[in-house]
């Protein structure tokens, strides 16, 4: 089972932080049943009589007692919580595989897709329980339509380098967990465009786009080997493409320093000139950039302050952005009064600026909603329905996003 080295702020920001069950037309208890996974049930409400005041928050922040306690009032997203701070050790916590097992057993009944996901995983290793592929693969697949890591995970499992009958599914899964920013998925979607696999087209631009955003996950034969790779990120590096100079430093045997300088003044001149995305880029991957902390804590207060303005402005996208941010790191960027009330305004007014843009033909907007339904957010639950029907709008409008998510969602509801 691959790290999730952010499965903890994953579960609690930009993976549905309050509501891991699903409205609408959320996977039924029979479909469940038929795929051999527990039926997940509503979750009742956080927090408990004899949990501290502040459990929810401790909990979201790693301490492991606050999540038990919560887990124990039936929280489903404390007990999803729990699991992945007991399967990794995360932070203080000692690792122990088989109580996450239990926790995330527990959650997943709750209704959290994340739980799910994170109990498929350790089903398909055999991590702290018996190994049970046609249970953790029924698992990740319905947990996918809610958690992208779980399609990452779902797609390395299904995925043996062929154009076999599973290709086309493993294409969308990867698509999904690409999209929620999973640089595994990324680079296996490069792979499949530049072999034409899965019932994608041999795309070699497509192919090099999607190198960029998995740069990360390009181990050094695979970069060394695609010299026509190499030499696009070095012209895109040269255009100013941060990914492009982070791809084309994988592969220098000599010098990889000054590029990943480059790449980090570009990155750090985005965010400067109010490129909300970039400062959010660089507060979260910063480090691997060789920022130095206090850099990127100015640059994500500068993000933070931009995206709240281009959400009053009318930006729905900037709202789910700003709510991401904020809940991830507004401790950390000086934002104390960062409650679960200012996330639920920014997931409602974010929402109700998408639908509204997406109903007058924004194929974009109909894809940020589909994605923004998928996820659910604090006072925003997850809406497959409403979602699907994004999707499909978007589609129909020729935007491209929407376009794959609405394959995806085919796909992954048969």
């Amino acid at each position: 089972m691959r790290v999730l080295v952010g499965v903890v702020l994953c579960l609690s920001v930009g993976c549905g932080g309050a509501s891991s069950s699903a409205a609408g037309s959320a996977p039924s208890a029979s479909t469940w049943a038929d795929n051999g996974a527990s039926a997940p049930t509503e979750p009742t409400t956080r927090g408990g009589g004899a949990c501290a005041d502040d459990a929810s928050t401790s909990c979201r922040n790693g301490t492991l007692d606050a999540c038990d306690c919560l887990c124990a009032t039936s929280d489903a997203d404390a007990c999803a919580t729990m699991g992945a701070l007991l399967s990794h050790g995360v932070g203080d916590t000692t690792p122990d595989p088989v109580r996450a097992v239990t926790s995330l057993e527990r959650g997943c009944e709750l209704g959290s897709v994340h739980a799910c996901g994170l109990l498929g995983a350790m089903l398909l290793s055999g991590t702290g329980t018996a190994a049970d592929r046609p249970r953790a693969t029924a698992l990740l697949r319905q947990a996918c339509l809610g958690a992208g890591e779980a399609c990452s995970d779902l797609a390395e499992a299904l995925d043996d380098g062929s154009d076999g009958p599973d290709a086309v599914l493993v294409a969308a899964l990867a698509e999904r967990a690409c999209a929620s920013a999973d640089h595994v998925s990324c680079a296996r979607l490069g792979r499949m465009y530049e072999a034409g696999r899965g019932g994608l087209p041999r795309d070699a631009g497509r192919a090099f786009s999607y190198y960029l955003r998995g740069a990360g996950e390009l181990s050094q034969a695979e970069v060394d080997a695609q010299a026509r790779v190499v030499a696009l990120a070095q012209t895109a590096c040269d255009a100013g493409v941060v990914e492009g100079c982070v791809l084309r430093a994988q592969s220098a045997d000599r010098g990889s320093a000054p590029l990943i300088r480059r790449a980090r003044t570009l990155r750090e001149a985005e965010c400067a000139s109010g490129d909300g995305h970039a400062c959010i880029e660089l507060v979260q991957d910063g480090d691997g950039l060789g920022t130095e902390e206090s850099v990127r804590r100015a640059q994500g207060t500068r993000a933070l302050t931009a995206l709240d303005h281009a959400c009053t402005g009318g930006h729905g996208w900037a709202c789910i952005g700003a709510l991401v941010l904020g809940e991830g790191f507004g401790s950390w960027l000086g934002r104390e009064d960062w409650t679960t009330e200012t996330s639920t305004t920014y997931a409602t007014r974010g929402a109700t600026l998408l639908r509204a843009a997406c109903d007058g033909g924004d194929g974009a907007a109909c894809a940020h909603l589909g994605t923004t339904l998928l996820a659910g957010y604090s006072g925003l639950a997850q809406d497959y329905d409403g979602a699907r029907a994004a999707f499909a709008r978007g589609c129909h409008a020729h935007d491209e996003d929407a376009c794959a998510g609405d394959r995806q969602w085919r796909l992954l509801t048969p």
